[in-house]
């Protein structure tokens, strides 16, 4: 990001970040590719990046039917003792169910259960949704 004015902080890259994986008016691989840019240049300038900021990053490589990309960033940053939450989880387990991947999308509930994230509503709600979609 250009330096005009105040330095951005976690939240500046955060909005950055959701307007490509949301609203990019490009195609979805430009999007993607250009989130990723921001949240590698959040890491080079050792910005502490938010369970937010991961969530949104999740998000966007699930609206591209890449979860299981998603599962390996968030196991990565589980390793690294990443802030994490359940929105961070239920991006994936959401992204696992529009893949048709009911197994998957158990899998990473369980996981999400088991590393002490207690899942929300929100992760009810998908569960719930994928198995009245999938049985």
């Amino acid at each position: 990001m250009n330096n005009f004015g105040p330095s951005p902080d976690v939240m500046t890259y955060t909005i950055m970040m959701n307007f490509y994986c949301e609203n990019y008016p490009g195609t979805q691989n430009v999007s993607i590719k250009d989130a990723y840019k921001i949240l590698k240049e959040m890491r080079e300038k050792e910005i502490s990046l938010s369970a937010a900021t991961y969530s949104v990053w999740l998000l966007g490589l699930c609206r591209i039917g890449c979860a299981d990309v998603a599962l390996k960033f968030i196991r990565r940053l589980r390793y690294e003792n990443q802030s994490l939450n359940s929105y961070c989880y239920n991006a994936i387990i959401h992204g696992f169910f529009a893949e048709g991947e009911v197994s998957k999308a158990i899998s990473v509930f369980e996981e999400m259960s088991s590393s002490g994230i207690t899942p929300d509503i929100y992760s009810y709600s998908i569960l719930v949704s994928g198995f009245s979609k999938f049985g």
